[in-house]
């Protein structure tokens, strides 16, 4: 069976932005961070550590630019972000999986920016942290009670 001419319109490649602009894009996610009910807007996290939302994008581009953070340095850091419908806030949470292992959640974002911060997976030890964190503890039980 053909596909039908909706199908057809949802395969036809569109670019809702280009400009020199987005070359410094560094990590995207797209979720519901407006009050209406799409997953249509776009979050970006830049080269400089700064924070941009795109609301209400479609076919017709991407215009609606709300800087959410100036540039900050500890934001370069992070690894991955996406977005999810995690505390049931009336828009859509951040997760950032950060360089260092530690995993953050932003809950509700939206136009107006970020509404806390809560830390879901600290950071791993390394193994020498471990290892010697195990060698103070066994050396602390062989000691004879005083």
């Amino acid at each position: 069976m053909p596909p039908t001419p909706a199908v057809r319109q949802l395969c036809r490649r569109s670019r809702l932005a280009y400009s020199d602009t987005w070359k410094r894009a560094r990590l995207i996610t797209a979720g519901r961070y407006t009050a209406n009910p799409l997953r249509d807007d776009l979050l970006v996290l830049w080269d400089d550590g700064s924070t941009s939302m795109y609301s209400d994008t479609d076919t017709n581009g991407v215009r609606k630019e709300s800087q959410l953070t100036k540039a900050d340095k500890s934001w370069t850091e992070a690894a991955q972000i996406s977005a999810g419908e995690f505390t049931g806030k009336k828009t859509a949470d951040l997760v950032i999986r950060w360089n260092d292992g530690n995993t953050s959640l932003f809950p509700g974002v939206d136009t107006a920016g970020y509404h806390g911060r809560i830390r879901i997976r600290p950071r791993r030890l390394r193994l020498e942290e471990r290892t010697d964190s195990h060698h103070r503890l066994v050396h602390r039980s062989c000691q004879p009670p005083q």
